[in-house]
């Protein structure tokens, strides 16, 4: 089988599991699939291999604390200027110093980076609230939203290494 068709039978099976056991919320985590399978296009866009595991877990992971400085920092510091310019001022200084860090082999995944703030900033925002956002808990939008990235970093390392298994090639 060439390698392009044991990649996409390996990715069918894999994805089906993985979105058994997101729906069925098989390990009771509250993860979600959406998130998952953000990470798990990081991990084939940055080659598909080991090196891609590490650096897709620590990049959308330091995006995911970036994200949550600067929800708490929206929510917790006041400095009299209107809400859509604080906002802007807090994301502005992020992004700026998420582009300075990638010059750190283990954070130069900037996509990476910001899918991870993204994901949690979309959970807070659209779900979640700021309100277990300090709490070492799965009701922690930062936590569900990191392990949800983690699994689908590794989910993609499976997918690889399942199509290795079937390459001929």
């Amino acid at each position: 089988m060439s390698s392009l068709q044991a990649l996409a039978l390996a990715l069918a099976i894999v994805a089906g599991i993985a979105t058994y056991l997101f729906a069925s919320d098989v390990w009771g985590l509250g993860v979600h699939l959406w998130a998952a399978f953000l990470s798990w296009g990081v991990f084939f866009h940055s080659g598909g291999k080991e090196e891609s595991l590490i650096t897709t877990i620590t990049c959308t992971l330091y995006g995911v604390i970036f994200g949550v400085v600067c929800i708490l920092l929206n929510a917790n510091v006041d400095l009299g200027l209107p809400a859509p310019v604080w906002i802007s001022i807090i994301v502005a200084v992020a992004a700026f110093l998420i582009v300075q860090t990638s010059t750190i082999h283990l954070l130069s995944v900037v996509p990476a980076v910001f899918y991870g703030f993204a994901g949690v900033a979309a959970l807070v925002f659209l779900k979640a609230g700021t309100d277990d956002l300090l709490t070492p808990s799965l009701a922690n939008p930062a936590v569900s939203i990191g392990l949800s990235l983690v699994l689908g970093a590794l989910f993609g390392y499976v997918t690889e290494k399942f199509a290795g298994i079937l390459s001929s090639e």
